[in-house]
C-alpha cells in the first residue's frame, strides 16, 4: 500500500503491520472511506461479475421473497440492492440502514420517492450477543 492510497487509514495500517485492530478502528475506517468516496462499494461490485454478468447485488436480489414481504438491507450504501428489489417487486416493503449520510444521499437520489425507508444508524451487537 503506498502513501497515496485513498483507502489508507489507521485500520489498514494496523493490518499491514500484522496487528488486529479493534471494531472502533474499523468503524472509523468505513466512515472515512465512504465519506470521501460515496458509492465506493457499488463501484467495486459493478466491476466484479459472475460468468453470467451478474453482480453480488443481483445474487442477493434473487433471495428476496416474491409477492408481498419485507426486506431489511443493513449497510445499504448507495441503495443499489434496494433499487433492484423495488424494480423487480414494487409490493415489497423495503428498509435500508447505513451509517454514512453520504451513501444514504446517493440512495435517496437513486430510489423513487417512498420506494424504501432509509435510516442512518449503525448495526452493532451488544456485548452480550457476541
Amino acid at each position: 500500500m503506498n502513501n497515496l492510497s485513498p483507502l489508507r487509514s489507521g485500520w489498514t495500517e494496523s493490518l499491514a503491520r500484522g496487528e488486529q485492530p479493534d471494531a472502533s478502528a474499523l468503524r472509523l475506517h468505513l466512515r472515512a472511506i465512504h465519506h470521501d468516496n460515496p458509492g465506493f462499494t457499488e463501484t467495486c461490485a459493478q466491476a466484479c461479475r459472475d460468468a453470467a454478468g451478474r453482480t453480488s447485488y443481483e445474487w442477493l436480489a434473487e433471495t428476496a421473497p416474491g409477492g408481498e414481504g419485507r426486506v431489511l438491507d443493513l449497510a445499504c450504501g448507495s441503495g443499489v440492492l434496494l433499487d433492484i428489489l423495488h424494480t423487480r417487486n414494487p409490493a415489497l416493503s423495503l428498509v435500508g440502514i447505513d451509517m454514512c449520510p453520504e451513501e444514504l444521499a446517493l440512495a435517496r437520489h437513486r430510489l423513487p420517492w417512498a420506494a424504501a425507508r432509509l435510516l442512518q444508524a449503525e448495526a452493532i451487537l451488544p456485548d452480550t450477543c457476541q
